[in-house]
């Protein structure tokens, strides 16, 4: 059945637009993360951090950023559109699952797309 339909199960809320408050828009945000304090995961297994170019939720500048900041932090990016890179393409999904499964870690700056 189509949510939100006549006797089918309800629409589900959509939180993105619950979260802004009213008068604003996701474009207010601020155009430069700033860290209450440093998560520098030193002494850690590697961290993927995985970023798209053109994700409209969180500007791909950020994930350089927190890479370098985890030290032990491995970018891998998508050339891309949306928010989420899972899925997208099939060498950033075989690229994850690998680290995931294998703990196989990604060349450093590794781009797809």
């Amino acid at each position: 059945m189509v949510p939100g339909a006549r006797g089918g199960p309800p629409r589900p809320p959509h939180r993105g637009r619950d979260l802004i408050p009213e008068g604003r828009s996701r474009n207010d945000r601020p155009s430069v993360a700033r860290a209450e304090e440093p998560a520098p995961a030193t002494g850690s297994d590697p961290v993927l951090v995985v970023g798209v170019t053109n994700d409209p939720a969180t500007p791909h500048q950020w994930a350089p950023r927190l890479a370098a900041q985890l030290r032990t932090g491995v970018l891998l990016t998508l050339n891309g559109e949306g928010h989420g890179a899972y899925g997208q393409n099939q060498r950033i999904d075989d690229e994850v699952n690998a680290f995931l499964l294998d703990g196989t870690v990604p060349a450093e700056g590794a781009r797809c797309g």
